[in-house]
């Protein structure tokens, strides 16, 4: 039997070819099931029924998503939201390391609007909602703060320390669950139970999203993360195949 308590498949449909997508909330071992029971509960019909957030006024809104690190990682993630319409701002202390993943951002756009999967205005709309910095100060208005550098504690930490200061009250904090501590990390945040842990995988045809909670780690945070990785994989509200420029 699988060690997760949960193994939700999203509602939202996959984008353009995008791999389905999967979420699952590791339990933690001293803590409630509240965190949960917030994201997932099997609607009725059997076991062919397909699960998602069940508690969606737990969820908190998100307008802007930052991401410490432009790693493969990391610049796939900010890609994901870009293709979902939701601004990201990407933190890099290496301006050479920044200016190439930025670039390559735009570059990809180019090609999707060359190959037709995107209009102009498409291209466009992604090219400006992406912001580069190698100030951490930037973050500051971000909504949800995602650590792609999978650095280790030690690192994590001090940058825990630093968005202490600057992340706005509620930010929510993903920490890379590979290689941090994430009751460690709850331990040196402000706001503890804002912190959360993630692993991205592949599981066949299926993109795999782990969450690990801290043991402070609220229902909301949990509801919130879930919420906003679900709609990385709906379809856009425009289509891509008729005007290009």
């Amino acid at each position: 039997m699988s060690h997760y308590q949960n193994d939700i498949q999203s509602h939202a449909r996959p984008g353009a070819g995008k791999p389905p997508m999967a979420v699952k909330v590791r339990p933690h071992p001293q803590r409630r099931d509240d965190a949960r029971a917030a994201v997932s509960a099997q609607e009725p019909g059997g076991d062919t029924a397909a699960h998602e957030p069940a508690s969606h006024d737990l969820s908190q809104r998100v307008a802007r998503v930052g991401i410490i690190g432009a790693t493969a990682t990391g610049m796939a993630i900010a890609r994901d939201l870009l293709d979902a319409d939701i601004p990201v701002t990407v933190y890099e202390p290496a301006r050479e390391t920044l200016d190439a993943a930025t670039a390559s951002v735009r570059a990809a756009c180019e090609a999707s609007r060359v190959a037709g999967q995107l209009t102009a205005a498409q291209r466009d709309r992604r090219v400006a909602l992406l912001a580069g910095t190698i100030n951490l100060h930037h973050l500051k208005d971000c909504d949800v703060i995602v650590d792609a550098m999978g650095a280790g504690t030690d690192v994590a930490g001090g940058l825990v320390r630093r968005l202490n200061e600057l992340a706005k009250p509620g930010a929510i904090l993903m920490a890379c669950a590979a290689t941090c501590d994430i009751d460690q990390i709850a331990s040196l945040a402000r706001y503890p139970e804002n912190v959360l842990g993630f692993h991205v995988s592949d599981a066949g045809a299926a993109q795999v999203w782990e969450f690990v909670p801290a043991k402070p780690t609220s229902a909301s945070t949990v509801a919130t993360a879930a919420a906003l990785v679900q709609a990385l994989r709906r379809p856009p509200q425009e289509s891509a195949t008729h005007t290009n420029a």
